[in-house]
């Protein structure tokens, strides 16, 4: 198949947008699933966790397994089930289906996120920055202006609509994808070698398993223990129950042959180390930013949903810009230079961030969104081409499972932040808690910068 590179990066754009799209919109959903299926906010809320949890497990050994069985079956294996799992749980007749058709959507669009930047590293040497930029643009764009889209859908059309809206992109991916993205002849040579093994003889099941666990167990008697606004003593043995198997989990994976997240080959990799810790920080700022700014001026702001979706456009729309600026700006210049320049950002974000008041004018809150987006796109983009000409081909499919999980859990950190810090409903006071805890992690994203620029 003659690879046409236009066809091919729209194709990757659109199949990668789904993920943040969809882990993104059904935020302004919760409510109406409340109404809908008659369930507390501690039980709804679990369909964001689930998606993420899901995607943090899957992504490893996708990206283990793509390295094996080939990225095109993949990425279009990944596209159908996702097509197949939104239009299911647009027709949920319960609670329990709706999380299961979550879970199926989290691993088909985790497929397709990633196998996309391998896609782009093996099959894309002209102008790599700017195929990088445009496939993080439509990321961070979906990212951050899912909200606003889901609100419009859900208040027009249900709940259901968040899953209808899926199916064209699907639709459209799927054909481009279908003729344009290359077939790679390891497919064929790994199905001749007799003595290749199957990616699913080395799974680490137990490594998977005592992750999983864990971190179900931590969060959710965090989050009981929060909701219920008493610490008791159940609470606090599932705390340590939790942590004590990731612990393990940690230990098991240092000493497997086959492991779910593998340390002793990142510790060979230092640089890779460093994109990927700094990636994961990254996320916790611009999630917590993303999922706790809409409830801050709603609830204390009084701004309406309609309004308040406008001011997260900003976020959206200056991700989108940020990626593209790095896309053209990593050609001309250093990616340690956009990088420093994208934690500056950050920085100056998260104190406008803590210097907030209730009676601020918005424009400085359009002001923190705007510095917080750019910071986002210009940060994404770099790392991405930083992780692509820092990892060896071998093993690439492994490191961008694990550059993409590592997205998932610092959503996953920062919506267990958001949690704990605000409970039930924002205040003002919980809003400056939680305005300290990004400028801490703020300056430790510059500390990892630093780290990783010292390995250049």
């Amino acid at each position: 198949m003659k690879l046409h590179r236009n066809g091919m990066i729209l194709a990757i754009s659109l199949g990668v947008l789904l993920n943040p799209l969809n882990s993104s919109m059904i935020a302004v959903a919760i409510p109406s699933l409340q109404q809908a299926f008659g369930l507390p906010l501690s039980t709804v809320i679990w369909i964001v966790f689930v998606f993420y949890i899901s995607g943090t497990i899957m992504q490893p050994i996708i990206g283990k397994s793509s390295d094996r069985i080939g990225r095109r079956r993949l990425f279009l294996f990944g596209l159908l089930l996702a097509l197949l799992a939104s239009i299911a749980a647009s027709f949920a007749p319960n609670f329990g289906t709706l999380v299961a058709m979550r879970i199926a959507q989290a691993i088909g669009t985790s497929m397709t996120v990633t196998v996309g930047l391998p896609l782009v590293r093996l099959h894309i040497t002209d102008k790599r920055e700017h195929a990088l930029s445009m496939i993080s643009s439509f990321q961070s764009g979906a990212a951050a202006m899912g909200p606003f889209v889901g609100g419009m859908l859900i208040h027009w059309w249900g709940w259901s609509a968040i899953f209808y809206v899926n199916i064209p992109i699907m639709l459209v991916s799927l054909v481009l994808a279908w003729k344009w993205l290359p077939v790679e002849p390891t497919q064929t040579q790994a199905a001749e070698s007799p003595q290749s093994q199957s990616p699913w003889q080395t799974i680490d099941l137990v490594g998977m398993l005592l992750f999983a666990i864990g971190l179900i167990v931590l969060l959710g008697s965090l989050l009981s223990g929060k909701g219920e606004a008493q610490w008791s003593a159940l609470h606090l043995t599932g705390i340590l129950a939790g942590l004590l198997l990731l612990v393990w989990f940690v230990w098991h994976e240092w000493n497997t042959d086959h492991p779910f997240i593998p340390l002793r080959t990142l510790t060979t990799l230092p640089s890779v180390s460093w994109i990927i810790a700094g990636f994961m920080i990254a996320n916790v700022l611009f999630y917590a930013l993303f999922f706790g700014y809409p409830s801050y001026l709603q609830q204390v702001i009084q701004l309406d949903s309609l309004h308040t979706g406008i001011m997260m456009l900003v976020l959206g729309l200056s991700s989108v810009a940020g990626a593209a600026m790095a896309g053209r700006a990593i050609r001309r210049y250093s990616r340690r230079l956009i990088l420093q320049l994208a934690a500056i950002l950050m920085l100056l974000g998260a104190l406008l961030l803590l210097m907030i008041q209730v009676h601020s004018s918005l424009w400085i809150s359009a002001l923190i969104l705007l510095l917080f987006g750019c910071s986002s796109g210009l940060g994404n983009v770099a790392m991405q081409a930083d992780l692509m000409d820092e990892s060896p081909a071998s093993i690439i499919g492994v490191v961008s499972g694990l550059f993409n999980m590592a997205r998932n859990v610092g959503g996953i950190l920062a919506s267990t932040l958001i949690s704990i810090i605000a409970g039930v409903s924002f205040t003002a006071s919980h809003f400056h808690v939680l305005a300290i805890c990004l400028l801490g992690f703020a300056v430790i994203y510059s500390a990892l910068l630093y780290g990783r620029n010292r390995q250049v």
